[in-house]
């Protein structure tokens, strides 16, 4: 019997908005042909009391173990979103040089420069694009 991997995914914190993380994770444990352990910060508002340094500090503890970063993309209006974003960013690319795939539910949706710089790769919403993705990627 063939193993199949197990994919270490650090969830971007851009997914605890309505409640996409739930639906993205539902779809991968559904494709049983796909093992992911996913890592994340469960509960953003409980931490935006944080430093800027004691906040990085906790998702870098998150990316370093992970082997990619999934960001939900889209412009977000809400400022302390782009400023647990940025930081989940830094630590992925500058500090770990891992992997951020970006996906997002619309192709009119309004993308952020930032996350078009940094994501190596941007799909819609497709669970099947994104597992194949992965599984090049790494």
């Amino acid at each position: 019997m063939k193993k199949i991997k197990t994919y270490k995914l650090y969830f971007s914190h851009g997914w605890n908005h309505q409640n996409t993380f739930e639906e993205v994770t539902a779809l991968l444990i559904d494709k049983k042909e796909f093992n992911f352990s996913p890592s994340y910060v469960p509960d953003q508002e409980m931490y935006n009391h944080l430093s800027e340094n004691d906040m990085y500090q906790m998702i870098r503890n998150k990316v370093k173990f992970c082997d990619m970063v999934i960001l939900m993309c889209g412009v977000y209006n809400i400022q302390s979103f782009s400023r647990w974003i940025n930081k989940e960013i830094i630590c992925a690319k500058g500090e770990f040089s891992k992997p951020i795939i970006g996906i997002h539910r619309s192709p009119d949706l309004k993308l952020s420069i930032v996350e078009r710089q940094n994501a190596d790769m941007i799909l819609e919403w497709d669970v099947d694009k994104l597992i194949s993705t992965i599984q090049s990627i790494t």
